[in-house]
């Protein structure tokens, strides 16, 4: 199937069949045209288009999904919109910055069970953008979420540990705007609380300290001042890993940022 890399789309993209998708333990309902959501999604298109259960009765429940990450998912496949931010909610500041990100947690992680590429690298890219505009990066406890709702090949673990390695280089700029007398105190206690953030992550989640392990021996070298200390945050070559190292594409898709220039290769 030719699942389309953008939301945009027109009326003939509709049609008039309706599927309705019960979504979380209280199974709230959404009604999607049936022609839209398979065309954005391989996973829905087998599943209303062939022999199964969901296909006859026009129903699809998912009781383990968020409400509200599916409410984001719906109206991205029709008006090709994210989550806003900053607004009223999510105000641009740190605070509102980490509130934000965890709102895009839980949409990331159903455009991947879904395997809706286009949308979970669009949200990919939005980590990117507003971890960079913040100097911050996913906090332990966050990452805790990751490695337990987003399987094991999954981009958005490599990104997270990447900015933590980057971290650990001297890389990570302090978001608090200390100043310079205080400076020192207060990063070795943001510190030691990371550190101990990571290492009972470490222990609930092993497959943090592989690919740790893995990513720090692969790509370590890129964080150090002499090669231009890397940043993950950034899509270009020079002083990032390029435009696509953290999206998902199949052979047939093409990215919504358009075709990836040639020296963008993450190497």
């Amino acid at each position: 199937m030719n699942v389309s890399n953008s939301a945009i789309f027109d009326a003939n993209d509709l049609g008039t069949d309706i599927v309705t998708i019960h979504v979380g333990p209280k199974e709230k309902a959404f009604a999607i045209h049936k022609d839209l959501i398979c065309n954005r999604s391989d996973f829905f298109s087998k599943a209303f288009n062939g022999p199964f259960k969901e296909g006859v009765d026009g129903k699809m429940h998912l009781p383990e999904d968020d409400p509200q990450a599916f409410s984001a998912v719906v109206a991205w496949m029709y008006r090709d919109q994210l989550p806003l931010f900053p607004t009223e909610q999510f105000k641009d500041d740190i605070v509102g910055c980490d509130m934000y990100i965890n709102l895009l947690l839980p949409l990331f992680q159903l455009a991947e069970k879904l395997c809706i590429n286009t949308l979970a690298n669009q949200v990919m890219d939005r980590f990117q953008d507003v971890h960079f505009k913040h100097s911050c990066i996913f906090d332990p406890t966050q990452l805790e979420n990751i490695y337990a709702h987003c399987h094991g090949g999954s981009k958005l673990r490599t990104y997270g540990v990447l900015m933590v390695i980057r971290r650990g280089s001297g890389g990570h700029d302090d978001p608090d705007g200390d100043d310079e007398g205080n400076e020192n105190e207060a990063d070795n206690d943001d510190d030691e609380v990371f550190l101990g953030g990571l290492l009972e992550l470490q222990e609930s989640q092993p497959d943090f300290g592989r690919d740790f392990i893995t990513l720090q021996m692969k790509y370590g070298y890129r964080f150090q001042m002499k090669y231009g200390c890397t940043d993950a945050q950034i899509r270009d070559s020079e002083t990032g890993f390029g435009q696509c190292f953290f999206h998902t594409h199949a052979k047939s898709e093409v990215c919504h940022l358009g075709p990836e220039p040639i020296d963008t290769n993450g190497t």
